[in-house]
C-alpha cells in the first residue's frame, strides 16, 4: 500500500476534504492533491506531522503494509457504489452518448426557427414572394415545433435510460488500479476535448462580432434577419460543442476528483 493510498484513505476516514487537511498541515490543497496522486512526497518534518495528525507511527505511514483499521466495515455501513474498471468504462461510454445527444439537441434547437425567420424575411422584405403573414407564422411555428420536440426528447430519453444514475447521487468507491487506468484514459481523451473547446470559443469570437457588424451595416433590412440566422447557427455549433465536451470532462471529475478509492488490498475489491 503506497503512501498516496494511505493518506487518501486516512483523510476520507476522518471525513476531511483536501482543503481541510491542507489547513491542518499548513500546506496548499494542491500539495495534498499531488501527494494523493503520487506526484510528490512531503518533506521529513511534514511526514512526522502527518503521522501525529492521524495518530499512527511514522513507520506505519511509510511502510507498504495496509493500515490496521476496519476499512471495509467502516464504508460498508454507508451507501457507496463500487466502481470496477468495466463499470467505469461503461459509465463513461453512457455519459459520452448523453453528451453528444445534448450537444446535437442544443444545435437543432438553435436551428429550429430558421424556416420561421426565412419566411418572415420574405414576407416583410420581398413583396412579390407570395408569402402571407399567416403562412409565415403558421409554417414557421410548425417547423420550429417539429424540430424542437424530437431534439429535446432525445437527450431526455438517454438520461432516463442512464444505468448509473445512483453514481450521480452517491459517492463512488474506485479501486487504486481502476483509478490509475481512468487517469490514463482521461489524459488520452483530454487533448481532443480541449481542442474542440478552443475551436468552439474561436467560433463564438467570430460569430458574435460578425452579427454586430451586419446589424450596424444593414439596420432593418433582410440581411439583418440572415445575420440572426448566422448568429443562431454559430451559437448552436459552438455552445453545442462546449456542452458536449463539458459533460465528458465532468464525468471524469466525478470518478477521479475527490472520491474514495480502494487499495489493491481492500477487501471490497
Amino acid at each position: 500500500m503506497t503512501f498516496a493510498e494511505k493518506i487518501y484513505q486516512l483523510r476520507r476516514q476522518n471525513g476531511w476534504s483536501q482543503e481541510d487537511l491542507a489547513q491542518r498541515l499548513h500546506v496548499s490543497r494542491q500539495s495534498i492533491s499531488k501527494w494523493e496522486n503520487a506526484l510528490s512526497m512531503p518533506e521529513g518534518t511534514k511526514l512526522s506531522e502527518i503521522a501525529r495528525l492521524f495518530q499512527i507511527s511514522l513507520d506505519e505511514l511509510l511502510s507498504e503494509d495496509p493500515i490496521a483499521s476496519p476499512f471495509a466495515s467502516a464504508y460498508c455501513s454507508l451507501q457507496w457504489d463500487i466502481a470496477h474498471l468495466q463499470e467505469a468504462e461503461d459509465f463513461l461510454k453512457a455519459v459520452r452518448k448523453i453528451a453528444h445527444s445534448c450537444g446535437i439537441s442544443f444545435l437543432f434547437c438553435m436551428l429550429s426557427p430558421f424556416l420561421l425567420l426565412y419566411l418572415v424575411a420574405q414576407y416583410q422584405f420581398v413583396p412579390d414572394s407570395g408569402i402571407s403573414e399567416q403562412m409565415a407564422a403558421g409554417l414557421g411555428s410548425l417547423s420550429t415545433s417539429l424540430i424542437m420536440l424530437p431534439a429535446m426528447s432525445a437527450p431526455l430519453i438517454h438520461i432516463l435510460c442512464f444505468p448509473y444514475r445512483s453514481w450521480l447521487r452517491r459517492d463512488i468507491l474506485v479501486a487504486a488500479d481502476v483509478r490509475q487506468a481512468l487517469m490514463e484514459d482521461r489524459q488520452r481523451r483530454l487533448r481532443p476535448l480541449i481542442l474542440r473547446i478552443v475551436l468552439a470559443i474561436l467560433l463564438l469570437l467570430l460569430t458574435i462580432p460578425s452579427f454586430v457588424m451586419i446589424c450596424i451595416q444593414y439596420g432593418e433590412r433582410i440581411e439583418t434577419i440572415y445575420g440572426v440566422m448566422l448568429l443562431l447557427g454559430g451559437l448552436g455549433i459552438a455552445l453545442g460543442i462546449l456542452i458536449s465536451c463539458g459533460i465528458q470532462i465532468i464525468a471524469y471529475q466525478r470518478l477521479l476528483s475527490d472520491h474514495v478509492h480502494l487499495t489493491p488490498y481492500g477487501t471490497l475489491r
